[in-house]
């Protein structure tokens, strides 16, 4: 399987592990445990974009953890928490995570396929919320009753369908997005 990365600041350990952790503004490693993906978050828009894209994409995870502490005036495991609770709303040809406190929760993603991306999500992740915990100990808990769920990975990657214009940035890793640009592969495109 190919797995379709999206560029940003993550680690990748064994593509075959049914885990991603999203550790918000949290410093921590998972380099030990038996994970797919795991890193920070800072955006509720993109970079919940970013994650979805790249968790997605592969069939193998099944098994989401928010963990770390929130970022404040972002609050992107609030909009983790929210979409998968509330889901989300189209206006005026956005896609908008429902009811959550994140300032911008517009997420890049073609309306058109909002309702399949939504359903791909719900039907391959488990979220785990551990939004405030940074104890490695308590976290590495919640690894191993995910992996003792056995889940079986689905048939195929899933790729999300992102807006696109015609003006583009290439994404470099430390590139400090805005949430009046969008994303599509290794490109910002600007709103």
């Amino acid at each position: 399987m190919e797995w379709n990365l999206i560029p940003g600041k993550y680690n990748v350990e064994n593509e075959e592990n049914p885990i991603a952790i999203v550790t918000l503004n949290s410093e921590l490693s998972f380099e030990y445990e038996p994970v797919a993906i795991w890193g920070k978050i800072m955006t509720e828009n993109l970079g919940l974009t970013r994650v979805l894209s790249n968790i997605l994409s592969n069939p193998n995870i099944r098994h989401l953890i928010v963990c770390g502490k929130e970022v404040r005036g972002h609050f992107p495991g609030d909009a983790f928490l929210s979409l998968f609770k509330n889901g989300y709303e189209i206006n005026s040809g956005n896609v908008s995570i429902k009811d959550t406190i994140a300032a911008d929760p517009r997420l890049p993603i073609k309306e058109d396929s909002m309702e399949e991306v939504y359903s791909r999500l719900k039907n391959q992740i488990t979220l785990i919320n551990l939004i405030g915990e940074t104890d490695l100990k308590e976290i590495s808990k919640s690894v191993k009753s995910c992996l003792e769920k056995r889940l079986k990975p689905l048939d195929s990657p899933f790729i999300i369908n992102f807006k696109k214009t015609k003006d583009a940035i290439i994404i470099e890793e430390d590139v400090a997005l805005h949430p009046k640009i969008i994303l599509k592969y290794n490109k910002i495109y600007k709103r």
